[in-house]
């Protein structure tokens, strides 16, 4: 008996399973049929096939237009604690953590690892000429750790990251590792081990003038703080101090290494036997910091200025090594020169440009014989607008560069936020969608937003400025609406029927999204109808 109910029962799951089996085989064959579920199931091997020059694998993996890869362990790690409901208050610093191990993006964590390694690249540029230049100073642990142990660290790390940090691609971000280790191999990774390499030779051969490659370390710094300056604009906000201080920087280290090796050759001559007197260094102090000033001092006069004659070469080394000197800052000069010259010229080019644009208005209007007092307010009228254009930057002019789907995210970015404000717009419509009607005008000073009479089709957001309501035929002000007296936007309306013997009356709005910014003005192409009743008081 029980032997028949084992069969019946195999036979059963047997026959169901069987079943199943054949439904969602059949339920595979449809989906198949579907040409965008087939375009999604393109994996990397297809598109290399197709050999399309004009799509990319990476961009349609970042837009989900096609499946995702499979998920690595980290990236499992990421969504369990993004699903994990106890680690909700802490998921972010978590994800940020495993992103250290992971994949470095445009985060706080790599901002931050940036400025500690931008320090300790700083302290060990400094420190190997110090230690090459022979000035005898007394080195302890606590010293050893900093200019030594943890910037050796920090530039091992910096490899580490280099492989597992996302690029940039023709505009697109890359997040493919093998991609990312191939890049970096073919174009940072032997410089860096080598650099790193001799780094740590040095606890093994004090005296290695290998270590003097660690120069090349200024490569890096100049690198970390070209993407501080993109990222913050640091050049537009500074107008200038940015590259001059770079540039004061520079030529001090140029002058750190020569005051080293100057004092080195002296160093080295003493200790062939040469006597005192016959060194530059004989009527100086042998405190290493006093040494150190003296030999800096020099080499920046040197470098400025040929020297004043108080500290002179005096043996054939020190000669031939002020002749190197002398080559070298006379290109570090022209450089300076250069960079400060064109740092002034920038900073004056639009002033310049605006002037010679007001001296062709003012030809063209004493040619047409406009009234003086008209010149003066059309000159004061172009200033006007000319300190807007520098304060404002209108974003139609960066949408016009960008391609269609960038463009879409960016006015999303850009409009997106603020439509999320406004639960009126929020909750009716898709914001996505009523981000990408939306357009963004400059208007002039004093000019009318909306005429009393006219049929109204807008709705405004005011960002920044204020506008003024009057009464038309009184000349009677009722308001001045600015930005933080009032919600961030607000419409005029034409009652198109009023039944006075009633007391309801419909009032209906038809308007467009529109943009204002300091009474700028932005519109887009659809209208919406909205038709909503009011009760009023019936006066008879």
């Amino acid at each position: 008996m029980s032997k028949s109910i084992t069969s019946q029962y195999f036979k059963f799951n047997s026959f169901f399973g069987n079943r199943l089996f054949m439904v969602q085989k059949f339920i595979q064959q449809i989906k198949m049929q579907s040409s965008k579920l087939r375009f999604k199931l393109l994996k990397q091997n297809h598109m290399n096939i197709i050999d399309d020059k004009a799509s990319s694998y990476e961009y349609l993996l970042q837009n989900k237009m096609v499946n995702q890869k499979d998920e690595s362990f980290f990236q499992k790690i990421i969504q369990f604690i993004q699903n994990a409901y106890i680690l909700k208050p802490v998921n972010n610093i978590l994800i940020q953590i495993i992103f250290i191990f992971y994949l470095f993006q445009n985060s706080i964590l790599f901002l931050l690892w940036n400025i500690i390694l931008l320090i300790f690249l700083i302290l060990r540029i400094i420190y190997i000429p110090l230690q090459l230049g022979l000035f005898y100073f007394e080195i302890n642990i606590p010293q050893i750790i900093i200019f030594n142990l943890i910037p050796d660290v920090c530039y091992g790390a910096q490899i580490i990251i280099g492989f597992n940090k996302a690029i940039y691609k023709k505009g697109i971000l890359i997040q493919n590792r093998s991609v990312i280790i191939k890049n970096y191999i073919k174009k940072r990774f032997f410089r860096d081990f080598i650099i790193l390499l001799v780094m740590l030779i040095e606890y093994f051969n004090k005296s290695n003038w290998l270590q003097i490659l660690v120069i090349f370390l200024y490569q890096d710094i100049s690198e970390i703080l070209a993407e501080f300056d993109e990222k913050y604009h640091l050049r537009e906000k500074t107008k200038g101090v940015f590259d001059l201080t770079k540039l004061v920087f520079f030529i001090l280290y140029i002058g750190h290494i020569c005051g080293c090796l100057w004092n080195f050759i002296a160093m080295k001559e003493r200790e062939s036997g040469m006597a005192d007197d016959q060194l530059w260094i004989g009527t100086y102090k042998e405190n290493w910091f006093d040494r150190y000033i003296d030999s800096m001092y020099w080499a920046v006069v040197t470098m400025c200025t040929l020297g004043y004659g108080d500290i002179t070469p005096k043996t054939k080394y020190e000669k031939i090594f002020v002749m190197g000197v002398v080559l070298i800052s006379t290109f570090v000069f022209a450089f300076s020169m250069n960079l400060i010259g064109d740092t002034i010229k920038e900073f004056y080019r639009k002033e310049k440009e605006f002037q010679d644009y007001i001296q062709k208005i003012n030809i063209y209007m004493k040619k047409r014989n406009i009234n003086e007092d008209n010149q003066v307010r059309i000159k004061k009228y172009l200033k006007y607008l000319n300190i807007q254009k520098n304060d404002y930057f209108n974003s139609e002019i960066l949408l016009e560069q960008l391609e269609d789907n960038l463009k879409e995210d960016v006015k999303y970015d850009i409009f997106g936020n603020l439509l999320k404000k406004q639960s009126i717009l929020r909750d009716s419509f898709d914001v996505y969608k009523l981000s990408q009607k939306m357009e963004e005008k400059v208007l002039p000073f004093n000019q009318y937003i909306f005429t009393e009479g006219d049929q109204s089709e807008y709705l405004y957001f005011l960002l920044k400025g204020s506008f003024t309501i009057y009464k038309k035929q009184k000349q009677i002000l009722f308001d001045s609406i600015s930005v933080n007296k009032y919600i961030q936007f607000f419409f005029f309306f034409l009652i198109k029927k009023v039944k006075r013997k009633n007391i309801w009356i419909n009032i209906i709005f038809q308007w467009i999204i529109i943009q204002l910014f300091s009474k700028d003005k932005f519109n887009c192409s659809f209208s919406i109808n909205i038709q909503r009743r009011f009760p009023i008081s019936n006066k008879g």
